[in-house]
């Protein structure tokens, strides 16, 4: 049995402004820390093999507050989707700066590119492929410090082999999702805990 538990960072002041903040490398707010920080010391966080990292501070931050005593490979392919030009901007502000963008995207959202950026279909094969690879060469549990489109990705593709379930999760902020493998078989230990 392989077992990985996937958290999400702590929260930023980009989730506050509902931003879209993909690889906008932003810090952990107070509330982000304080939630990683109680984190340290979860008995489901004992007995690791392995910590990997998205290289984003809002991840790192989160690993090192919840499990300093190790520092974590980075995995820059498990890194959030990058919305290119949409970075950093809110909802709103993507209305008024990229309506015919927006509308593309927003018309089909698992092919279209969005300029400067990748679109979901790329995002998918970049974290499986990424992912396959630490499936491949486990070495025991590993907990992965990711985003949480990261994670919605994985649990999409493993439980429906299908990417349009992706919005069917909501992966909060420093939770703990624990998915495991038995063999070929994946199966959801627990979500959100």
């Amino acid at each position: 049995m392989k077992e990985f538990i996937l958290i999400r960072h702590g929260e930023t002041e980009g989730n506050i402004a509902k931003k879209f903040a993909g690889h906008t490398d932003l810090p952990l707010n107070s509330l982000g820390e304080k939630n990683a920080k109680e984190l340290l010391g979860n008995p489901k966080l004992r007995d690791w093999k392995r910590v990997i990292s998205s290289p984003m501070k809002r991840c790192l931050e989160t690993a090192a507050l919840a499990i300093p005593e190790i520092k974590p490979e980075l995995s820059p392919g498990l890194m959030e989707m990058n919305f290119g030009v949409f970075e950093n901007l809110d909802y709103e502000e993507i209305q008024e700066k990229f309506p015919q963008e927006l509308k593309q995207w927003n018309n089909d959202r698992i092919n279209y590119t969005i300029p400067r950026g990748e679109n979901l279909r790329d995002m998918i094969k970049r974290v499986v492929e990424t992912f396959e690879e630490e499936l491949k060469s486990y070495q025991g549990k590993t907990v992965i410090f990711t985003h949480g489109g990261t994670i919605g990705i994985l649990l999409a593709h493993y439980l429906f082999n299908s990417p349009e379930h992706i919005w069917r999760f909501s992966i909060e902020h420093c939770k703990i999702t624990r998915l495991n493998f038995n063999e070929d078989f994946a199966y959801l230990k627990s979500l959100n805990e």
